[in-house]
């Protein structure tokens, strides 16, 4: 019976380990610090995996023919009749490398964990964007909740 219980203790100690995201990410030509890493359902974007870094915060979404897709939220401020309101919107930038991307079959703090491995090679500094970035890099992800 203390075998039985031991074994249930261990199972629910590696259930319960967050995963994490490794390798190289390059943005503008500098390498950033992967910090951590989460399932993008907390943000409702199916597919995805959100990366913080020491450049700021990324998701990466896997599309349907099996390319990673990298978007960030920019900053700005409009003037609608001379008032600032702030504004934020979601740049994209698609066709950036294969990525692969699974679900796990259990749930964690009300998402499921994803894991997958991204090889990225993207940018949008030939567009009007005001806000061009390039991105470069491989990385693998497990267990992000």
């Amino acid at each position: 019976m203390k075998m039985q219980r031991s074994l249930v203790l261990g199972f629910l100690l590696v259930a319960g380990c967050g995963g994490g995201a490794t390798g190289s990410l390059v943005i503008d030509g500098q390498p950033v610090q992967i910090n951590d890493c989460e399932s993008g359902e907390h943000s409702r974007a199916p597919n995805s995996v959100e990366l913080d870094t020491s450049a700021g915060r990324f998701r990466f979404t896997r599309t349907d023919d099996g390319q990673a897709e990298v978007s960030y939220l920019v900053s700005g401020l409009a003037m609608p009749g001379g008032i600032p309101v702030p504004l934020q919107r979601r740049n994209v930038i698609s066709g950036c490398g294969p990525m692969t991307l699974s679900r796990e079959d259990y749930m964690q703090n009300t998402v499921y964990p994803v894991s997958g491995t991204a090889t990225i090679e993207c940018g949008n500094t030939g567009t009007s964007d005001p806000d061009p970035h390039t991105f470069s890099g491989s990385f693998t992800f497990d267990r992000c909740r």
